[in-house]
């Protein structure tokens, strides 16, 4: 995890000072043995030409976001947003909502409040502790949520289309794989 956050880091400070094309290698040292260097080498430029094709696929789905933001001009991107993770994670309560957002909790009850009365949401007081509310999609929301699924479908079938039975395996499982290393 230590290594992860200073990777993190690096990248962070120097993506503010310079530009992809002025970046530095972080895995090249001097106290490091050639054959390492070259390793680390290869590891950089490959990370760093997978992290394109991400940015590149990123920009899609958020071209996807915006055409349901044209056809739903009420919405602004937070309330999407939101929409997005109740659809993913089913209902949820607020305070979960709030954490995986970062966003304040007097903040979420006002964006709350307005997809209440867009009905988009449905908020619901716990019968067993009436502080808990949980919140989950109405059929307006679900019927968002779908429309912007079935434009990122399409996306990903295009994508694997393109690619060999075997090679789509061999993604999905490299991908499988990677997912079990991202922090959640």
């Amino acid at each position: 995890m230590k290594g992860k956050r200073k990777s993190f880091i690096w990248i962070k400070l120097h993506a503010d000072i310079s530009s992809p094309l002025e970046s530095k290698n972080p895995y090249s040292s001097s106290s490091k043995s050639k054959n390492q260097g070259r390793a680390m080498n290869h590891i950089f430029a490959k990370s760093q030409e997978f992290n394109r094709f991400l940015n590149k696929l990123n920009s899609n789905f958020i071209f996807c976001d915006n055409q349901i933001l044209q056809q739903h001009q009420e919405l602004s991107r937070q309330e999407l947003n939101i929409i997005k993770l109740l659809g993913q994670s089913g209902s949820m309560q607020m305070r979960e909502l709030a954490h995986e957002l970062m966003m304040p909790m007097s903040t979420l009850t006002g964006v709350m409040d307005r997809l209440a009365e867009k009905s988009i949401v449905i908020r619901n007081r716990s019968p067993k502790d009436k502080r808990v509310i949980k919140v989950n999609l109405a059929s307006n929301g679900e019927k968002i949520f779908r429309t912007l699924q079935e434009q990122r479908l399409e996306i990903t079938r295009n994508l694997m289309g393109k690619l060999r039975a075997e090679e789509q395996d061999i993604l999905l499982l490299l991908s499988r794989k990677m997912r079990r290393n991202l922090i959640s």
